[in-house]
């Protein structure tokens, strides 16, 4: 596992996932994309983001994925991986999984179903770090992209 650079600095390449069909990865594609995105000189790899691709792979694939891109990334770069779900335990799942295979951190986006509060997110955030036996939160928001924002004296976990 490639130790994530604190502060994270540089290009951290959001990636799609290329899929062969509607359930099955495309995995030469994906050693394509890989490499192509390296050879940039990219800061690191981002999976399974906030772009709205991964709610809709099944937990199989999201599985498939972070294994394979983890063993060819093969600590060149850190590998963060998107853990939003609508469902707590899933988004914990995951995050173990992706530590358990070599991924540099995990990213949590907020629920996005139930508005919540400040209070409400924080309650959310330390559950999630909890059970993830997380050391340490760093929070970012793109704001143009999301209603929900985590205030950062907020989190300090």
């Amino acid at each position: 596992m490639t130790t994530l650079p604190k502060p994270l600095c540089g290009i951290v390449a959001p990636m799609i996932t290329p899929l062969s069909d509607r359930d099955t990865l495309d995995t030469d594609g994906l050693e394509r994309l890989i490499e192509h995105l390296i050879a940039g000189n990219v800061s690191g790899l981002f999976i399974l983001g906030t772009t709205g691709e991964a709610p809709s792979l099944s937990y199989r694939l999201r599985r498939e994925l972070i294994v394979q891109v983890c063993r060819q990334v093969a600590d060149r770069v850190p590998v963060l991986v998107g853990v939003t779900d609508t469902a707590f335990v899933e988004s914990v799942k995951l995050a173990h999984y992706a530590a358990d295979t070599g991924a540099s951190a995990v990213v949590l986006a907020a629920p996005y179903y139930f508005p919540a509060g400040q209070s409400e997110l924080l309650e959310y955030v330390r559950h999630i770090a909890v059970e993830t036996e997380a050391f340490a939160a760093e929070q970012t928001c793109v704001r143009s992209y999301t209603s929900i924002f985590i205030a950062r004296q907020q989190v300090a976990i």
